[in-house]
């Protein structure tokens, strides 16, 4: 006896076809949740970093001096500042101050030996986030006429003026009284700091 198939089809799309297409739609179904959950959650997820995520410092820019004695002024940047509980203000680990209402910013007699410093801004929010800004390198020096910054203003700190003579430069160190060229007027200021020392 041979078996037709147009006569075993309507057994095969009943006992066959149906129950395999119920389980793969069940599977697509169940594939399609979990792929949107995982978008929500990423979407949830760039939503905090995007609103939140930000904090930074832009006052004082990086590379920035201060001379010894000085005041330092700290302004922080930090996206979404309703929510914000406060802002701390550190130089490498030592706590500057805090402020709890924008602008957020920190003014603090700056006494500390020369070299090299890292400024942070850490937000924290009300619901908990921390946000620790990109740090901001600041350097310290003895006084501007200390131009090779040993903290002394000696005749070697002079023969570094005098190299730069006549040059017109907005932001080099020589610059002493900043008016855009190394001139006379730089000289007669350095005489008046000749043989001070910070150490």
């Amino acid at each position: 006896m041979r078996l037709s198939v147009t006569k075993l089809w309507p057994s095969i799309y009943k006992y066959l076809y149906l129950p395999l297409n119920a389980a793969f739609m069940l599977i697509c179904t169940h594939a399609n949740a979990q792929s949107m959950m995982y978008t929500d959650m990423m979407h949830v997820g760039r939503l905090q970093i995007d609103t939140k995520g930000i904090s930074e410092i832009i006052i004082p820019t990086e590379g920035y001096v201060y001379y010894n004695p000085d005041l330092i002024f700290i302004k922080a940047q930090v996206n979404d500042s309703t929510d914000v509980a406060k802002v701390d203000f550190y130089l490498d680990s030592l706590h500057l101050g805090t402020d709890t209402e924008p602008p957020y910013h920190n003014i603090k007699l700056f006494n500390s030996p020369m070299g090299q410093y890292k400024l942070r801004a850490i937000a924290t929010y009300t619901n908990g986030l921390i946000v620790t800004s990109s740090p901001v390198q600041i350097f310290v020096r003895c006084v501007p006429e200390d131009l090779d910054n040993n903290g002394l203003v000696n005749i070697k700190d002079f023969l570094i003026l005098l190299g730069s003579f006549g040059l017109v430069c907005p932001s080099c160190h020589e610059d002493l009284n900043q008016d855009g060229a190394v001139n006379t007027l730089d000289y007669l200021r350095f005489l008046a700091y000749l043989g001070i020392s910070c150490n």
